[in-house]
């Protein structure tokens, strides 16, 4: 059935269109909130937002500190990796970091390099276990990646603490397939959590047979949903400059960036705690020790700056918070209630009618079908829907809504007095006929009291 406004339903209609328009200047507003009071905010178009920044003054402390470098590229200050994207929630970001190679001709190896990776001495970062993998690409090829000297190396005879990697073998270029990285060409492999350094070796075997079509072996670490392996990635040009995205895990480290650090240590320093938004919570890093920061449920923003979380008005985004009936804001949260006359939770579905389809039917436009022919004229049609609709409102299910027999009457009454008015006795004697159907009920309660709690007729 066709959904239908009222009169009255036109200054929601309109407060409604006049949100819309207003809403996304809010909303930019709100999420330029991110950078210190004059402060720069981006750099080559990447937002930096705080506790990160840029210049004496705008970053939380130096390990957040990050260089505009020729005021167009944004990189780490102690590394000059560069960066692809900053987030706090999540805390994350995206460098740009070079790729391992080791390069051979028929006399063997001519020059590699281990592309050692490490960050600052703060201990803000951590290179995220959960976003990355590690890729080796070549043929009788081994590399793995070294991270945290041991702390007891007499005993294990070994200088670090992790080594992870694998083999990737083949020999030809047509036995490897793209988009196959499975160890024929191209192996991958998970790396474990806590790493802030890491350092890619190779072990490789004879290669007097493929150094033609694979001149070089390759690894590097990359956001596992970026790299998709190609065979001409095993004579890949210009490698000597290649970069692949990573991502790094950042929280509110401990001075040293071993130490432990967790929200309630964190919370009993009112002045050091960096939630400084009311309406922000802290949560426990998950990758080495520390904490991070964000918003409640209901609010966005950046949790870092006092003021930074925001209301959202889930009624913007309905395919989020979704609502199949009347949206209404509220700090924090929203309200969504069926329109009137129906019931239901639509937070989960679309509302239900408060009277049962076999009612509701009457006031369709198949009802008409149901019509005798001989009285199935435009006028008559609309004098049956109007009776119709009173035997609707009779079977609501809520009691509160139906009406009572005065109101029944009263409101057959009328329709009759209009029927007679356009039909002149034609209608006198049709009006008689239906208002004879219950002549006992109708004089019975025509003057009883009107019942407390009744809605009017047809409201």
């Amino acid at each position: 059935m066709a959904a239908t406004i009222g009169i009255g339903t036109l200054p929601s209609v309109a407060a409604l269109v006049l949100l819309t328009v207003i809403a996304p200047a809010r909303s930019e507003a709100a999420n330029n909130i991110m950078a210190l009071p004059g402060c720069q905010a981006t750099c080559g178009g990447v937002d930096i937002p705080y506790p990160f920044g840029i210049g004496a003054n705008c970053s939380r402390d130096e390990g957040f500190a990050i260089a505009c470098s020729n005021g167009t590229t944004p990189v780490l200050t102690t590394k000059s990796y560069e960066i692809i994207k900053m987030s706090v929630e999540p805390s994350v970001a995206s460098v740009r970091l070079p790729i391992a190679y080791q390069c051979y001709n028929a006399s063997g190896y001519t020059n590699w390099t281990y592309a050692n990776v490490a960050f600052n001495d703060k201990g803000v970062y951590r290179i995220s276990d959960t976003r990355n993998e590690l890729v080796v690409l070549g043929c009788n090829t081994l590399a793995y990646i070294t991270s945290r000297p041991a702390a007891n190396r007499t005993a294990t005879g070994y200088p670090y603490d992790v080594y992870t990697g694998c083999v990737s073998y083949c020999t030809s270029i047509e036995s490897t397939m793209d988009g196959q990285c499975k160890g024929v060409g191209c192996c991958r492999v998970d790396i474990p959590p806590g790493l802030t350094d890491n350092s890619i070796t190779f072990y490789g075997w004879t290669h007097d047979y493929i150094y033609q079509f694979n001149p070089c072996s390759f690894s590097f670490l990359v956001d596992r949903e970026t790299y998709n392996y190609s065979r001409a990635d095993l004579n890949m040009p210009d490698y000597k400059n290649k970069k692949m995205p990573v991502w790094l895990d950042w929280a509110i480290r401990p001075p040293n960036g071993t130490d432990t650090l967790t929200c309630a240590d964190a919370m009993k320093n009112r002045t050091s705690y960096a939630c400084k938004s009311r309406n922000s919570n802290c949560t426990e890093a998950v990758n080495g020790p520390g904490y991070s920061c964000h918003c409640v449920d209901g609010y966005e923003g950046n949790p870092y700056l006092d003021g930074g979380c925001t209301n959202i008005n889930e009624c913007l985004n309905k395919t989020k918070y979704t609502c199949y009936g009347h949206c209404k804001d509220t700090e924090g949260s929203y309200e969504c209630t069926c329109f009137r006359g129906n019931h239901g939770n639509p937070k989960e579905a679309p509302c239900q009618p408060n009277f049962p389809r076999v009612a509701q039917i009457t006031i369709d436009e198949r009802a008409r079908e149901m019509y005798d022919a001989e009285i199935a004229f435009p006028e008559n049609i609309e004098f049956l829907e109007k009776v119709g609709s009173v035997a609707v409102a009779c079977l609501k299910e809520d009691m509160e809504e139906r009406p009572n027999m005065k109101q029944v009457a009263e409101h057959l009454q009328l329709v009759r007095r209009e029927w007679k008015q356009r039909q002149g006795n034609h209608g006198d004697q049709v009006a008689d006929e239906i208002s004879m159907e219950s002549p006992v009920s109708l004089t019975m309660n025509a003057t009883s009291a009107e019942t407390p709690g009744y809605s009017p007729l047809l409201k």
